[in-house]
This record gives C-alpha cells, sequence and structure tokens, in this order.
C-alpha cells in the first residue's frame, strides 16, 4: 500500500488524490497476483463517499508514467496494447526514451524477479525429474501440469524450459558416451595411462564440461574391462613373439595355429594388428641394422681385403651403436670374411698367372691378352682390380728395362771414350748399376752384347774423329786469333753499350782495387816497361775485358775475377798489369769514375685461375683470381722469357711417409728455407732455344713446345749464353727451388690436389693415381701453357718433361742443405731430374718424384728430358 501511495500508482481515476477504494483496489490485486485464491474486501464501508488519503505529487510526469507502467503489466512484462499506449503517453508528457526506460525497468524488475523464480522452480523439477528416470511418463506429466498451475505459468513457458533441458540432457548424455570412447580407446592403446595420457583425457573432459562424479563410473567400469582385454594381449604377443623366434618370415602353419589362439582369447584382428606390426617392425629394424652392418663392413673392406686397426675399431663402434648381438655380427663377418679370402686368393692366382705371362713375352701378343681377359674373367675380377695388379708390374717391367736402356745406353759412351775401361770408369759403372739397382746378370748381358770384336774398329774411327775434331778446334783458334784485328774494332762500340747498360759501379774504384791486388803480388817495378816481354793477348786484362766482366756482375765478381786473371796470368816472374781504358797509355789512370750496371726489370702482374681436385679428380674448387708478378727477358727477333716472381719462404721438402707411390729417395722429410728467386713461368720453349743456341735438337717439333733432348750439360751452356747476353746470372734451379716453386705452398702429393687427371697435365693416362680415371696418352709433349698453373703462376710443373736440375744424385736426403742451395758432388757426373714427362705414370709427376740420369752424352738423352732457369737478382749479375 505505502508503494501505491509513493508511485501514485493506487491513483486510479487519475484525480491525482489517493481514496480508500482505489488504495483497497490496488492493493487487492497485488494480493492476488502472489495468491490469486485470496479475495480481499473493505467491510466497514461498502459504499459511500471516497475517503481520501493523500494527494498525488503534482508536476512529476514520471510518476505518472509509473502509474501507467503498473497498469498494463502482465506477466512480468508490459502487454502489447500497454506498449502502444505507453508509447503515446511518453510523448506527452515529454521524457526522453531513457527516462522512460527507466522507469519501467524499475517499475518491472520485482515483477520479473518473481516471474524468474517460478520459471527456475520448474526447470529444476524437470532436471531432476529427467535426470532421474531419462524419460518424462504420463503421471509425471500430469505432476508437472499441476506444478505449472501452481506456479502460474502457461504451456508457452514451460515447454522452452523443458526443451533446453532435454537437449542439454541429451548433450550431456552424447558427452559422456564421447568420453567413455575416448578413455577406451585410449586405454586400450597404453595400460596402465601414462601422466600424459591422464592429461590428455583430462582436457576432454573440460571440453566435454563432466564432473569427476560423471566420469568416474565410467572409468572404473572400462579400466576392469581393459586389464581382462590387456591380458589377452600380453598372452598374443608372447605367442607371436615366440613363434617369430623359431622363424621368420612365418609359414603358413604357424599363421593357422596364431589365428586359433587369437579366436581362442577371443580377439579380433584389429586387436592384434599393432601386436603383429609391432614386433614384424622390430624384427625388421633388426634385419635392416644388420644390412646396415654388413654394407659398413662391405664398404670397408670392398669384399677385397681385411680391415686394418683403425677399421676394426669402427666396425666395432658401429656395431655397438645398433645393439646387434655377437652372434649375428659373427656370421656377418664370416660370411663377408669368406669372400675376401676368396677374393684375395682370386687376385693372387691372377697375378702370379700375368707375373708369367709377361716373363714368357713383353709386350702381350693379342692371343696372350685375351688368355688373360678370360682368366680375370673366371676368377671374377673387374677392370679396377686387373689394373691395380697390372700396372704395378708393367711399371716395374718398363721401368726395369728403362734402367737397363739406361745403362746400356751410359755403358756405350764409356766404351767410346775409352776402351779397354778404366778402374775409375769400371767404379763409376758399378755405382750406377747400383743406384739403377740392377743386379749383376742383367749388367753381364748387356755388356757382353755390346763387347764385341768390331767395338776396337769403331773405337779407332771414334778417336779419328776426336783427332779431327780437335784440329778443327785448333783451326778454328787460328780463325779466332785472324779476327782478333776485328774484334779490336769493336771494343770501343762495346764498351759504349756496357757503360749504358751498367750506370751503378765505380770504375776508378775497381781498378784502385784491382791495382792494389797486382801491387802485392808483382815485383819491384822495372823502370822501362819497353825491356819487358809483351804478354800473350789472352792474359791482358784488358779495358774491353774489364768492362765485359763488370757488365756481368758487381764490384765483387769484378774483383774475384780480376784477381783470379792476375793469379792466372803470372809467370815464374810477375809481370805488372794496370787496368786503363782503351786508346789510353797503359801507366795513364783513370781520373773519371764510370757507373756500370743492368736496368731493372719491368714487373708486370698478372691474373690466372688455378683449381684444386679430389682424389677422384673432380675440380672441388676453382680459384680465379690469383695473382703473381714476372718480367720479360728480351731474347730477340720478338722473343722473350716469361720469370715469375718466387716470394721466400720455407717447406717441407720430400714426401710423408703415408704418400701413394713414393719412393726411399724421398725421404726423411725436412724443413728448407728458399731466399727469394725468380724461374721460368714454362719450361724452355724451342724457339727460345733456338734464339739462344742457334739450333734445336728436339724430337717434337713445335716453337711453344718444350725443347727437349737436351742434355744437363746443353742447358746448363744455355743458361751461361742467356747470362752474357741479358747480363744477368741464369742457371738451373736446385732441387729445392724447384719443388718449393711447384708445391706453391701445397703438401698434397700434386699441386692439384690428391690426385691428376689428363685434362690437368700431360702424362700417361692409361696409368691411374689414387681414385682418378684414366685419360688420354698423347705420346708426345704440349704446347707449353697448355694447362692449368699452380699458385704461383707457373705451368707444366706436373709432366710435359722432365727438368734438370742443379744438383748431383743422392739416394737420400740425408745431409742435405737446408738454405735452398744446390747439393753438388763434383765427384759425381749423375743430375737430377724432376717432374715427370708424357711417357711417365701419374705417381712419377709428383711434386717429391726425384730422378737421374748422366749430365752428358747425345746417346743417353730422350725426348721427354728438358729445363727450366731461375736467376736470383734480377738487377745484376752476383
Amino acid at each position: 500500500m505505502i508503494e501505491g501511495i509513493k508511485s501514485g500508482e493506487a491513483d486510479r481515476d487519475q484525480d491525482e488524490f489517493v481514496s480508500i477504494d482505489e488504495l483497497h483496489e490496488y492493493a487487492s490485486q497485488k494480493v492476488r497476483e502472489v495468491q490469486p485464491a485470496m479475495k480481499p474486501e473493505i467491510y466497514a464501508i461498502r459504499e459511500g463517499f471516497k475517503i481520501r488519503l493523500t494527494k498525488v505529487a503534482p508536476g512529476d510526469p514520471r510518476q505518472r508514467y509509473r502509474k501507467e507502467v503498473a497498469r498494463f503489466i502482465h506477466r512480468g512484462e508490459i502487454s502489447f496494447v500497454g506498449r502502444r499506449t505507453l508509447d503515446v503517453l511518453m510523448t506527452r508528457l515529454g521524457l526522453e526514451t531513457t527516462e522512460a526506460k527507466a522507469v519501467e525497468d524499475e517499475v518491472l524488475e520485482p515483477y520479473r524477479n518473481e516471474f524468474r523464480d517460478k520459471l527456475q522452480q520448474y526447470q529444476q523439477v524437470f532436471t531432476e525429474l529427467l535426470e532421474r528416470d531419462e524419460t518424462i511418463t504420463d503421471s509425471d506429466r500430469l505432476d508437472l501440469q499441476n506444478l505449472q498451475q501452481i506456479l502460474g505459468l502457461r504451456n508457452e513457458d514451460t515447454m522452452p524450459i523443458e526443451a533446453q533441458v532435454t537437449a542439454r540432457f541429451k548433450t550431456h548424455q552424447q558427452n559422456l558416451q564421447t568420453y567413455q570412447q575416448a578413455f577406451t580407446t585410449t586405454l586400450r592403446q597404453e595400460f596402465p595411462l601414462s601422466a600424459a595420457s591422464r592429461d590428455r583425457l583430462r582436457q576432454t573432459q573440460q571440453q566435454l564440461e563432466l564432473a569427476d562424479r560423471d566420469i568416474a563410473a565410467i572409468e572404473s567400469q572400462i579400466t576392469a574391462e581393459v586389464e581382462a582385454y590387456h591380458q589377452k594381449l600380453q598372452d598374443y604377443q608372447r605367442l607371436f613373439f615366440t613363434a617369430t623366434q623359431q622363424e621368420y618370415p612365418l609359414s603358413k602353419a604357424i599363421w593357422n595355429d596364431l589365428r586359433q589362439q587369437q579366436q581362442r582369447l577371443g580377439l579380433t584382428d584389429v586387436d592384434v594388428a599393432p601386436i603383429q606390426a609391432q614386433i614384424t617392425t622390430q624384427i625388421e629394424s633388426y634385419h635392416q641394422k644388420l644390412q646396415q652392418y654388413e654394407q659398413a663392413f662391405v664398404k670397408a673392406t670392398q669384399r677385397q681385403h681385411y680391415p686394418d686397426e683403425v677399421t676394426w675399431k669402427q666396425l666395432h663402434q658401429t656395431w655397438q651403436t645398433l645393439g646387434l648381438s655377437d652372434g649375428d655380427v659373427g656370421a656377418i663377418e664370416r660370411r663377408i670374411n669368406a669372400k675376401i679370402k676368396t677374393h684375395q686368393a682370386n687376385l693372387r692366382q691372377y697375378e702370379q698367372d700375368f707375373t708369367e705371362g709377361v716373363q714368357q713375352e713383353y709386350p702381350l701378343s693379342t692371343f696372350k691378352r685375351s688368355q688373360l681377359t678370360q682368366r680375370h674373367q673366371a676368377l671374377n675380377l673387374n677392370d679396377e682390380d686387373v689394373s691395380a695388379i697390372e700396372n704395378p708390374i708393367i711399371a716395374a717391367i718398363a721401368e726395369h728395362r728403362q734402367k737397363l736402356q739406361q745403362y746400356e745406353q751410359v755403358f756405350r759412351e764409356s766404351m767410346q771414350f775409352e776402351y779397354p775401361l778404366s778402374d775409375a770408369t769400371r767404379e763409376e759403372l758399378q755405382r750406377f748399376q747400383r743406384i739403377l739397382e740392377l743386379n749383376d746378370a742383367d749388367v753381364s748381358a748387356i755388356e757382353a752384347i755390346i763387347i764385341q770384336p768390331s767395338l776396337e774398329a769403331e773405337y779407332r774411327k771414334q778417336q779419328e774423329r776426336i783427332r779431327q775434331q780437335q784440329q778443327a778446334e785448333k783451326q778454328q783458334e787460328e780463325a779466332v786469333r785472324l779476327n782478333q784485328q776485328e774484334t779490336e774494332r769493336q771494343r770501343q762500340q762495346e764498351e759504349a753499350e756496357y757503360r749504358q747498360k751498367l750506370q751503378q759501379m765505380d770504375i776508378t774504384a775497381i781498378e784502385t782495387r784491382v791495382v792494389a791486388s797486382q801491387e802485392l803480388i808483382k815485383p819491384p817495378i822495372q823502370q822501362s816497361s819497353s825491356a819487358q816481354p809483351t804478354q800473350p793477348a789472352q792474359e791482358q786484362i784488358t779495358r774491353q775485358k774489364f768492362l765485359k766482366w763488370a757488365g756481368l756482375g758487381g764490384v765483387g765478381l769484378v774483383t774475384a775475377v780480376l784477381g783470379h786473371e792476375i793469379f792466372k796470368g803470372q809467370s815464374p816472374t810477375p809481370k805488372s798489369t794496370i787496368i786503363e781504358p782503351a786508346n789510353q797509355p797503359t801507366n795513364q789512370p783513370t781520373n773519371k769514375p764510370t757507373t756500370i750496371s743492368v736496368p731493372e726489370p719491368k714487373y708486370i702482374p698478372f691474373k690466372f685461375e688455378t683449381v684444386t681436385v679430389d682424389k677422384k679428380g673432380q675440380i672441388i674448387k676453382r680459384e680465379p683470381n690469383k695473382q703473381a708478378k714476372f718480367f720479360n727477358e728480351d731474347l730477340g727477333n720478338g722473343i722473350t722469357l716469361d720469370m715469375v716472381q718466387i716470394v721466400e719462404g720455407s717447406f717441407n721438402m720430400g714426401s710423408p711417409p703415408d704418400e701413394n707411390g713414393r719412393a726411399k729417395n724421398e725421404e726423411p722429410q725436412h724443413v728448407v728455407n728458399v731466399p727469394a728467386f725468380f724461374i721460368g713461368k714454362f719450361e724452355v720453349t724451342q724457339e727460345q732455344y733456338q734464339q739462344i743456341m742457334g739450333s734445336t735438337p728436339s724430337k717434337f717439333k713445335g716453337a711453344k713446345r718444350p725443347v727437349e733432348q737436351v742434355s744437363w750439360n746443353d742447358s746448363v751452356e744455355f743458361c751461361k749464353k742467356l747470362s752474357q747476353k741479358a747480363g744477368r746470372e741464369y742457371c738451373l734451379p736446385s732441387e729445392a727451388e724447384w719443388e718449393y716453386a711447384c708445391r706453391a705452398g701445397t703438401t698434397t702429393p700434386f699441386h692439384f690436389g690428391e690426385t691428376i687427371t689428363t685434362e690437368l697435365a700431360n702424362y700417361d693416362g692409361d696409368s691411374t693415381y689414387a681414385s682418378a680415371p684414366k685419360g688420354k696418352n698423347r705420346q708426345e709433349t704440349t704446347e707449353v701453357g697448355s694447362f692449368s698453373p699452380n699458385a704461383f703462376g707457373l705451368y707444366d710443373m706436373h709432366g710435359n718433361i722432365w727438368e734438370w736440375c742443379q744438383d748431383t744424385w743422392h739416394d737420400s736426403y740425408k745431409g742435405a742443405p737446408s738454405d735452398g742451395s744446390a747439393w753438388i758432388d763434383n765427384d759425381n757426373k749423375i743430375r737430377m731430374l724432376r717432374g715427370g714427362s708424357w711417357y711417365d705414370v701419374p705417381g712419377k709427376c709428383r711434386s717429391a718424384s726425384r730422378n737421374l740420369n748422366f749430365s752428358v752424352g747425345r746417346n743417353l738423352i730422350h725426348s721427354n728430358l728438358g729445363f727450366r732457369v731461375v736467376v736470383s737478382a734480377v738487377g745484376r749479375t752476383p
């Protein structure tokens, strides 16, 4: 009643007063809304005048609107007609929509709460009934209708509730089934459950919105079933595993027996499939590991040789890593070792057959080669096996034949020079025999062929030729003497030329030193020079000869040479010789110092590309931007000699013990410190040799091909003439200089890497080194620079032609110098060769490979011997 008075809702007639009868009507309506059966009345006065209790506050449109809202409330909401009426009233009262909405919500709130409570009561009863019986019976439906009437709800109020609860109940049942299925599947796959599986099931429970009480019964029932199921699976797993241990793959009889056991246990094919797959996979995986070990064993041995100690350790580690049993590994190794034993026996048999074949005839005939081919095919040997056997034997035969030929040539040459042979020559021949490792039988056979009765006649003819040659030399000397006058005319011109070339030497200082040297050794000077006998022309130290020596070197060389000439020219009664300029009296000193020098050459940078190969000869690295410097030595007629700068450094000379193809004479390895020098970019070519020497002895003609068939003495003579022409002292490289220049900072067998191919060098391509393939056998020289250079910019350091060095032969490096100088024994006529040639197998072309030959004798020189030159200082002659 207070609410009706305060809100003005009790003012039914809208006269702005609340009377007793209006308040009674308002209160009665509220009571009946709560309890429809009650009928409140006023018994004191049924009819009469209105008793006004209070007046509605005037001027508040919201209160007026509040009363109208209360009139149109029906079941907690505003009726359809009331909604339209209130919209008109809101406009008439000038209320904003938000204000009207706030009033409506405030008035409707208690009605709505009451209506919601009734709906919740009905929903709770319906939910509990459905959870208990899962279905609604006719009796339950009557009870629900009675509850609906009591709560004052209509069918349209309860039907959404029942539909929602029913749908939620079905969803809950489906979620329970889903969880039951997930739990069952997980438990079948893994029993007992791991923590990870339990966490996944917990996530599934939360996603399905299931409580612990919902899933407890499910898990308990399924766990008991799965325990029994897993026990059956374990029984079947033991049966299947035992069967596979007895035989694998399984026979049809074993499969039938396992099928019966499966049916007895009540397991389906789906149940046993994972067990079968797991065990089968384990067996196949183990077999794959066995195959893997077998492949590793085969790779290590190639079924051809037993593994070494290091390989055994690696195989043992592989065996342990794979987890293989001793028995299985032993079976594999016994099987492969038997094949290795057979293969090695076949190799030995073929080696014996081939050795016997080449002993019977060499080279092999087509028929014999066909027999050997059939033999190696019958022994199941491949071409690589055959090559590995034949190549060393053929190389040994070729090397032995070459040594026999070398000895024969040396013996013939010795016989031509003297017969009968002196003890010294015989000792030298025996030493050469030991170097060539020839037995007495081989040597005796050679000597028996050469020593024939006709040899004496040939020897006499040779002596006559020598006499004639000596006579010709005397005639030539006479011609030289006759040409001295012409030479005298050219002295002034030569002096002028040398003055232009040499501008750094003080002639006066040198002459003073020479005069002082002569003063120390000559007797007291005679008062009159005219009384002294005149010295022969060739012993006088003339101005022209002095300038010539000065042009070939510096102060030290000039002084040394002059000193030598002075002492050489002394007679028992020493004579005085004073060096004066040409066309001046001999007793008049030179007042003006003269500077003599050789112009510094112009250094030219050049770029080139180097390559590196692996053991198979495949290029694994290219360096296209390598650089070096060189200078051109002008030989005349447009022909030049390129000399490349080699910086000083140190390296290990010789070969390591494990290098393929090495020889005993390449040890011990030792460190050598090499000063800077210049070396020919290419081997000396035929056009260069022709320009200096006037002719070329080469067999394979070509201006750009290397000169060959030159002896060591020929090479030294070339260097001497080149030095005279250039004003720089050229010579052959020492062995240390040659190997240092060849290696160019590398330590591998070749500067190209682990091997070479005929695409990189010119050698006997029918033979191979390391794992490189066979290539071309050109059987002749190639033009210089046809292949890639090394890191110093030098070409053809491997193959093409053997290159002479200064050193004499030593059978090892014990006692060798470590400063890069040549190791020379003056009593030894055998000189060193390096680099290999077109005729040789690749192992002979290694950086460390050494060869030898006599320094003299045209008959000893082959078409694979040549040279390249070096110069130690380019500004002067040392």
